[in-house]
This record gives C-alpha cells, sequence and structure tokens, in this order.
C-alpha cells in the first residue's frame, strides 16, 4: 500500500498531474482503477481505495471478504502446476475466479477497499489483528518511510505485533516517541509490543517488503 502522506508529497510537486490507484497481482495484470480526488483531504490518514473492476473483467467477494478476478487478462492457469490452481482458482455461483488472497470491503460509492491479505491475519490474546491497518498509521508520521508490522512471542510463548519502521536519516526519533504517536491512534492491543527503527527495510527480488526475514530480525532500541 503506497503510504499516504508521501502520495500527498508527490501531488504537491505535480500539481497538474492526474493520479490513479491502480491494483492487480501478476496473474490478473491491472484489475482495479481508482483516480485519486483533487483536493486531497491533507488530514487523511486511511489508504485510497483499490476503486472498481476494469471494464473488461468481472469481479466478486467471497463469504470472507476476498477479493475474485476473472476475464480476458487472467491466465488460465499456472504452467505445469495443477496443484496451483486447484488452490488458487474457485467457482462461485458457476464461474471460475482466481483468488487474490486480498480481502475488501466496499464502500458507499461502490469502490473496493483493500483491508489486507487473508494470510498476514494475526491472532493475538483473543483479538484479530490486520497488520496493514497498523502500518498505516505507523507510515503517516512525519519521520517514517515504510513500516512493517509482523507476529513474534514474547518470553511466555504469546503472541506479540513487531513493527520494523524505516526511518528518515537523522530523525530525532526513538522507540518511546512512536509509542506515544500510536496511543491515540490505535487500540491498545493494536499497539506494537516490540519496535526496530533502521535506515531501511529488507526487500523481495520483486521490490517487496521481505516479511519472512523481518520475522527474525532483533530489536534495536534507539
Amino acid at each position: 500500500v503506497f503510504p499516504v502522506n508521501a502520495l500527498h508529497q508527490l501531488m504537491d510537486t505535480w500539481p497538474q498531474a492526474k493520479f490513479y490507484n491502480l491494483y492487480g497481482p501478476t496473474e490478473t495484470n491491472v484489475c482495479t482503477w481508482y483516480e485519486i480526488p483533487r483536493p486531497y483531504e491533507s488530514e487523511r490518514i486511511d489508504s485510497y481505495p483499490i476503486g472498481k473492476i476494469c471494464s473488461h473483467l468481472e469481479g466478486g467477494m467471497s463469504p470472507e471478504g476476498e477479493l475474485l478476478i476473472r476475464g480476458s487478462n487472467v491466465m488460465p492457469g499456472y504452467w505445469q502446476r495443477p496443484e496451483l490452481d486447484d488452490i488458487s482458482f474457485a467457482i462461485y455461483d458457476e464461474k471460475r475466479y482466481y483468488r487474490t488472497g486480498d480481502r475488501v470491503e466496499m464502500d458507499k460509492n461502490r469502490n473496493y477497499v483493500y483491508t489486507g491479505r487473508l494470510d498476514r491475519m494475526i491472532k493475538k490474546r483473543g483479538y484479530r489483528i490486520e497488520p496493514g491497518e497498523v502500518e498505516v498509521i505507523l507510515q503517516h508520521h512525519p519521520d517514517v518511510m515504510e513500516a512493517a508490522v509482523v507476529p513474534a512471542k514474547d518470553e511466555d510463548g504469546h503472541t506479540v505485533l513487531k513493527a520494523v519502521l524505516s526511518v528518515r536519516k537523522g530523525a530525532n526519533i526513538s522507540v518511546s516517541i512512536i509509542r506515544q504517536y500510536c496511543l491515540p491512534l490505535l487500540p491498545f492491543y493494536m499497539i506494537p509490543e516490540r519496535i526496530i527503527l533502521q535506515g531501511s527495510l529488507p526487500k523481495t527480488s520483486t521490490g517487496k517488503i521481505d516479511y519472512t526475514q523481518l520475522a527474525g530480525a532483533e530489536q534495536v532500541t534507539r
């Protein structure tokens, strides 16, 4: 999810340009679109919707809220991997859809709003937490460039939240400052117990945050 504060900075830099939120996994290419409105809400924290289904495709939602896509530019299947086809495609209303693995909701304007990955949900002391919601709040801090939230274990084996933040060079920031920042913005159970501050976040070969590597990072106090 592109950080809202960074997007607004780009919009200020190019005031005449139009900006669009385009969504789609590799298996479907771009399948939804949303034009970012101007003027934007300067105090906005929530990410923008991913919008409506492209006109040449069809979309739907599973009972669990998973976004489903079908149409001409959705791949017919994985090359010589039928076992993946069985996992990634499903029949709904007698139609075959690709399962994106992404949870969505519908807003009042009938736009899809991305709410997180099905496989990233964290269960913590009876609460179900979508780490992306915590990441959005953390990324809105002016000294935070990127944020990643992953599950970890405390000394008693209970699940806790670990936040790894990429912070601006030379920023006057600390773990205690981040915790204080979160207090009025997140319920207590969504405030990370462990906070790591570093210059950058590890990335996969496709440039996405490497959550697997972050799960093993040690805490750093600044």
